[in-house]
């Protein structure tokens, strides 16, 4: 069970701003909150709308802010990452699956390299899903890489599964996460993409109407 506590909540909010380089004074005006109403919160009980105001500001999740311990890991990759998550569940990323240049680049990792090519002379077959998308200058990956042997019935067996998320920069493919954050990013694109192709095959089915004579 969850219990509220209002000085980790605040700490963490700290910690984003100074990693942000910002102010909680800043961040109240910027979400409409009264000065001072956060440091009120490590011993209040502020409302989740209100948390929600500051979480979309900082660009991570209410749960994130509310049990993470930022301002003591201060890990900055995770918090990027529950960025991304936050920006993705937001299509505020654009992703593309399975783009050819995003496949080399992930194949090219020498894990997942050795095992193609161990793969190659056994019974073991592979699957390779890569998504990918731009910030800035730098393009980031997330990648879910399954091998399972279907020779031995006809069912499947999974010999390995792993989730990894990648960023490109300065021509340097370096791993950031290939745990539960990679996951839950994979999930949330898998979840997403999911409804895509309905989408546009209806949008294509009312221009299509639109468009007849």
């Amino acid at each position: 069970m969850y219990n509220f506590n209002g000085d980790i909540l605040y700490e963490n909010i700290k910690t984003m701003c100074e990693l942000k380089n910002t102010t909680i004074t800043a961040l109240e005006r910027e979400v409409g909150l009264s000065v001072p109403s956060i440091s009120k919160w490590k011993d209040g009980n502020p409302t989740i709308q209100k948390i929600l105001l500051v979480a979309n500001a900082l660009g991570v999740s209410i749960e994130y802010l509310l049990t993470s311990n930022i301002h003591e890991t201060r890990n900055l990759t995770e918090m990027f990452l529950e960025s991304v998550y936050v920006k993705t569940d937001t299509r505020q990323l654009a992703w593309e699956k399975n783009n050819t240049n995003a496949l080399i680049q992930i194949k090219s990792r020498p894990y997942i390299r050795e095992n193609l090519l161990y793969m190659a002379d056994t019974s073991y077959d592979d699957d390779l899903i890569v998504y990918s998308t731009k910030i800035g200058e730098k393009e980031l990956y997330c990648s879910h890489f399954i091998i399972v042997n279907d020779f031995m019935d006809e069912e499947l067996h999974t010999y390995h599964e792993s989730w990894h998320v990648d960023i490109r920069h300065e021509d340097i493919l370096e791993e950031l996460d290939d745990g539960a954050l990679a996951q839950k990013i994979f999930d949330k694109l898998t979840d997403i993409s999911y409804y895509e192709p309905r989408r546009n095959s209806l949008n294509q089915f009312m221009t299509d109407f639109i468009s007849a004579k």
